[in-house]
């Protein structure tokens, strides 16, 4: 591997883990303190309107950041500020677009979907936090087009860093916010995001004199799948806890919350490597073809497999000391059960993540947008139908038959498409462990 290569490796994955790896430390502090601040009830609702401003994060993402990496990262640089006005232009439509959804449907989602009232108010002040977050994320997919993660990370620190600390104060002081609160604390943390995230973006922003209709059109015509394909995966994966409100309550959301808390930490891992894998899979297929991309996905999801499975392994042998640790125990050990099925799902999730990552990143937006589609449909009926059986446990049930199906579909379509072996994700898994052990080996030798 040249020394470029191993730099870009070491500085990217840096930075992308520690910006993971700090999300995951301010989102599960803070949470924590939540979880003994907060009623079931109340953390249920809380619950639900992360998963639904997820929902509109996540598809802005689609629409805009894949595109804009893949052609900022092949396209020559007088072509780059016709590239960024035109995203930044598709950014603005979205943003307005989520706006008037948001306004129109808020009491509908909240009253008759999701039977949460308190949702309604909270989504109308979520529409400011909308507005700051439009800059916010378009310097994100600016720093990582030009392989540029530690401003990427700063802005996120600061984002996330401003709410944990706050929420620190809350729970030291004794004093409970109402859920309002907690919004307005949202918008606060995103400005601060956005301000840090100008100072490290702006040497790569420059903007061109008129927006060019041609690049619209292209940057549109990729990342509309993109747009649909992560719109679907949120909506897939969110779909257990839109349904458990609506068949159980939102005390039901609490406590599949309270288990997808401790399984989040697989996130840093995977998230990670697939921010790296991208923009690098993109241009290696660009210029040295499938057997580049072959590597890049069994090397990346074996690394990912390999540092999960020790976490996966003691969560299942200690469930309650974990949960207890999380949630301050009580009421929400009642989702021990929930979290034992979770944690097998879990460990599907980097070879499914990262799947999805490569067809993107190599043009089959198309392929994924389809599986996610299916994806979507598939957790509807298994959810519906495991929770009307077997109540709160089904939501975990239904979401463990659809990753199996996801699995068994993609990989054999990876086979087909780039000769990926899931073989070869095992054995990069265990020849890290021998890289691990020899490394640990050395430095004790010294």
């Amino acid at each position: 591997m040249s020394g470029d290569k191993k730099s870009y490796w070491l500085s990217s994955g840096f930075y992308s883990i520690l910006q993971r790896f700090s999300t995951l430390v301010f989102n599960f502090g803070s949470t924590a303190m939540l979880f003994r601040l907060f009623s079931l009830d109340e953390f249920g609702t809380w619950g639900l309107f992360l998963t639904i401003s997820s929902i509109v994060e996540v598809a802005r993402s689609g629409l805009i950041q894949n595109a804009i990496i893949r052609f900022l990262s092949i396209s020559d640089k007088s072509e780059h500020p016709k590239i960024i006005s035109a995203s930044f232009t598709l950014n603005v439509i979205l943003s307005l677009s989520t706006i008037l959804l948001l306004v129109s449907f808020s009491g509908l989602l909240a009253n008759v979907v999701l039977k949460a009232p308190a949702l309604e108010y909270m989504f109308y002040y979520y529409v400011i936090t909308t507005l700051i977050l439009l800059p916010f994320f378009q310097f994100q997919y600016i720093q990582q087009a030009n392989l540029d993660f530690k401003g990427v990370f700063w802005g996120m620190f600061c984002r996330q860093g401003l709410f944990f600390v706050v929420i620190s104060i809350f729970f030291i002081t004794g004093y409970k916010p109402d859920l309002i609160n907690l919004v307005h604390l949202q918008t606060a943390a995103a400005l601060m995001g956005a301000i840090v995230g100008y100072k490290f973006a702006h040497k790569f922003t420059s903007f061109s004199a008129k927006i060019d209709q041609e690049w619209l059109k292209k940057l549109f015509d990729f990342g509309k799948f993109g747009f649909i394909t992560n719109l679907s995966s949120i909506v897939s994966g969110s779909i257990d806890q839109g349904m458990l409100s609506n068949m159980v309550g939102t005390s039901a959301v609490a406590l599949q919350r309270a288990a997808l808390q401790v399984t989040n930490a697989v996130e840093v891992p995977t998230n990670a490597m697939a921010d790296i894998v991208f923009p690098q899979s993109a241009r290696r297929m660009h210029q040295d073809g499938k057997e580049a991309v072959k590597y890049l996905y069994e090397k990346s999801v074996g690394v990912v497999f390999a540092i999960i499975v020790p976490f996966l392994a003691a969560v299942m042998l200690f469930p309650t000391l974990i949960l207890t640790i999380v949630t301050g125990g009580n009421e929400y050990l009642k989702s021990i059960q929930i979290l034992q099925v979770t944690l097998v799902y879990t460990a599907i999730i980097p070879f499914d993540r990262q799947a999805g990552t490569i067809f993107d990143s190599t043009g089959r937006q198309k392929l994924n947008f389809v599986l996610q589609i299916c994806a979507v449909i598939i957790n509807f009926i298994t959810n519906y139908f495991f929770i009307s059986y077997y109540g709160i446990i089904g939501a975990a049930y239904g979401s463990l038959t659809t990753y199996l199906i996801s699995f068994i579909v993609k990989q054999i379509l990876l086979r087909k498409i780039y000769n990926i072996n899931y073989l070869g994700v095992l054995k990069h898994a265990i020849s890290f462990y021998g890289e691990a052990f020899k490394l640990i080996k050395r430095k004790l030798a010294r």
